[in-house]
């Protein structure tokens, strides 16, 4: 799965980017493009390195949902095409905790909202 965007000018869907294997299971993944770059940032401080807040963003969101599963029986790890994934930065946190919500994907019920991941310090 990518991710896309409507072009008025060009009047045209245009592929963004492509999203991590783990993300590509959903039905969906709405969020900004700055959120998406916010997540997507890398270490300074070793710049060879590929560490990025992705990594451990992408570990807490399936950590979180597998929880989420177990409470409420809903199938989010074991039927994740049947989920929307919304993501947004916390305005309150200053791009530090990114927040979470699970939409039904047939009935485009909310199942959660705003659950709270922390983004990794760089």
């Amino acid at each position: 799965m990518s991710w896309k965007h409507y072009n008025a000018e060009a009047k045209k869907i245009e592929v963004v980017r492509t999203l991590v294997g783990d993300m590509e299971q959903f039905g969906a993944i709405v969020m900004a493009e700055d959120t998406w770059n916010v997540i997507l940032q890398v270490s300074e401080c070793v710049p060879w390195s590929r560490q990025s807040r992705m990594n451990t963003f992408i570990d807490d969101l399936l950590l979180i949902l597998e929880r989420k599963e177990n409470e409420t029986g809903d199938p989010f790890i074991s039927r994740p095409y049947d989920y929307i994934i919304h993501i947004a930065l916390d305005p309150d946190a200053q791009k530090d905790t990114a927040l979470i919500s699970v939409q039904r994907k047939n009935t485009y019920e909310f199942v959660c909202k705003d659950i709270s991941i922390p983004l990794k310090e760089l």
